[in-house]
């Protein structure tokens, strides 16, 4: 029978427990491991769900979007998408944590690809800019932008948002 070499092959080579780069790929694996685990710790999106819910009342909850942020030395935009039926009223509220920077929120009738599209509502209206009523007038798709600021001078670099959807019949 003829054995075949494969082109593939895996090495057995091991780093000795005591060789600085042993030490230097655990330092680094630990590293990353832990940090992850602490902005997930802290960017909960069911804790955050929980801790806002309160605010959709009398509205029945639906949904949220949630986002993890990294601000940067640039403005940023992220999009997310929404169903809407016509005769419902919506009621959203942002939620946020591990930032202090204001974003803003626009809603809009198409995607930012689309160069033609109308803005129908935005956070300023809202009570204390964290959430705020929407009326649909026509079922559809809707867009709600956020409008990421620079990083500024503020301590955090990475946060997460969790936007509630809530509704009511009209």
């Amino acid at each position: 029978m003829l054995k075949r070499k494969s082109i593939f092959s895996v090495s057995h080579a091991r780093l000795p427990l005591g060789s600085p780069l042993f030490f230097l790929f655990f330092s680094l694996f630990v590293l990353f491991n832990f940090s992850a685990f602490r902005l997930s710790a802290q960017c909960s999106p069911r804790k955050i769900v929980k801790n806002y819910k309160p605010n959709l009342k009398p509205y029945k909850y639906d949904s949220y979007a949630y986002n993890d942020i990294t601000f940067t030395d640039k403005p940023q935009m992220v999009e997310v998408e929404f169903a809407a039926f016509a005769g419902m009223k919506y009621k959203l509220v942002l939620g946020t944590s591990m930032f202090d920077e204001n974003v803003k929120v626009n809603i809009y009738d198409h995607s930012h690809l689309v160069h033609r599209r109308k803005k129908l509502y935005d956070n300023s209206s809202g009570v204390d800019n964290l959430f705020w009523s929407v009326e649909i007038d026509k079922p559809g798709t809707y867009y709600i932008d956020y409008d990421i600021p620079v990083k500024g001078d503020s301590k955090s670099v990475n946060g997460c948002m969790v936007i509630l959807i809530g509704f009511i019949e009209n």
